[in-house]
């Protein structure tokens, strides 16, 4: 797996939090991104943070993890971590991917991982199959063929925009609504500033109103366009 699964924690218990976070910073594949106390905590805060697993306890006091799964859509895999057996039936149709019983050594950590990386991978090859499409650029007199996953993002420069890629970027003589409609059937792309179009797989992080595409390019994100960004990330 060549892109590191992102990992949240939801864990009242200090010790068990910090147990999770040794056994995630063994394992080469996984990245902790963020550690909470109280599920509320991560409502509050979930829209500037991307994850593709999250280890939730259930019992908790502000408010438990059952209630949690019931009431906030998710869509990062979940592993339920708690002392008790008795909410197993009630996760059952939550759908999440393993139930993990305290105190559980390393190896079980490991076994529920590799599950749930199987399923995150097998989402994440679906995706980039769906959306690695060809994209046809005019430049000066020629017709130059890029993959759409190797799109950073484009940038509107009068009446010219700028399609920055992994390797290189092209000058295509285009307004930026003409380039917006064209990829609008590739669910990849969002809009996040009058002057830019992303490829939302490159997302590294968003901070604040900055989102960093490839850990070291930095974009501006619109009041106007920020809610439809956060929506966007959540499919």
């Amino acid at each position: 797996m060549g892109t590191k699964i992102k990992c949240i924690i939801i864990e009242d218990e200090p010790m068990a939090s910090k147990l999770l976070s040794s056994y995630i910073e063994k394992m080469d594949t996984l990245e902790l991104v963020a550690s909470f106390d109280n599920p509320t905590d991560y409502i509050a805060t979930k829209e500037n943070i991307a994850a593709d697993l999250i280890f939730l306890d259930i019992c908790m006091p502000e408010m438990d993890g059952i209630s949690f799964l019931r009431m906030v859509p998710l869509y990062a895999e979940v592993i339920i971590t708690t002392a008790s057996q008795d909410y197993a039936l009630k996760c059952y149709p939550l759908k999440v991917i393993d139930y993990l019983l305290k105190p559980f050594r390393y190896n079980r950590f490991v076994e529920a991982v590799n599950f749930a990386s199987e399923v995150i991978e097998l989402k994440r090859n679906q995706k980039k199959q769906k959306n690695n499409k060809l994209l046809w650029l005019k430049v000066d007199k020629k017709l130059i063929k890029v993959q759409t996953s190797d799109v950073l993002y484009i940038e509107a420069a009068w009446e010219y925009v700028k399609v920055c890629t992994k390797k290189q970027s092209f000058m295509v003589l285009a307004q930026m609504k003409d380039f917006e409609k064209k990829l609008d059937e590739y669910n990849i792309f969002c809009r996040i500033h009058r002057s830019f179009l992303i490829n939302m797989e490159h997302i590294s992080y968003i901070e604040g109103n900055i989102v960093y595409i490839n850990d070291n390019i930095s974009l501006p994100i619109s009041r106007n366009y920020k809610n439809t960004l956060f929506e966007r990330l959540k499919d």
